[in-house]
């Protein structure tokens, strides 16, 4: 059976306006360690489980997923999204691990490709703290000072 519509010329119209077409916004995101700790993804890495992809929206609304098995983490935004938007990637709660640059990437327009992040191990410092000073002293600066003490 053939199923078939027709439309006469007169029920047409042009100013029948198209409604807008509602989409979701899809991004992908995969964390890897850099077990040679040369800076770049490549065979040697393992994926990283269990660390929080993070899409920033313009108005400063954030979606989240963590990571899979594989490392892999998807984020669904049930609307069309306004760019640019940024992706980061947070280390895996309680981990030492520290992000390898860039720990940050801001898309201008949609991509479809799954953005990249390194993780190195480490200590991550949070910015805010602050860096201690290290001073060198000369044997007899250091003698001076055990005097004093």
């Amino acid at each position: 059976m053939t199923l078939a519509a027709c439309l006469s010329p007169s029920t047409v119209t042009a100013s029948t306006p198209t409604p807008p077409v509602l989409a979701d916004s899809f991004f992908s995101g995969q964390a890897w360690l850099d077990v040679n700790a040369n800076g770049q993804v490549d065979a040697e890495d393992t994926p990283l489980a269990n660390a929080t992809l993070i899409v920033s929206l313009q108005d400063g609304t954030e979606f989240g997923a963590k990571t899979d098995a594989d490392g892999k983490a998807f984020v669904s935004i049930p609307a069309r999204v306004d760019y640019p938007i940024t992706l980061r990637m947070e280390a895996p709660e309680g981990s030492m691990l520290k992000p390898v640059e860039p720990s940050r990437v801001t898309l201008k327009e949609a991509a479809g490709e799954t953005v990249l992040f390194l993780f190195e191990q480490g200590r991550w410092r949070s910015s805010s703290t602050p860096e201690k000073k290290r001073t060198t002293l000369t044997p007899e600066a250091r003698e001076q000072a055990l005097r004093q003490k």
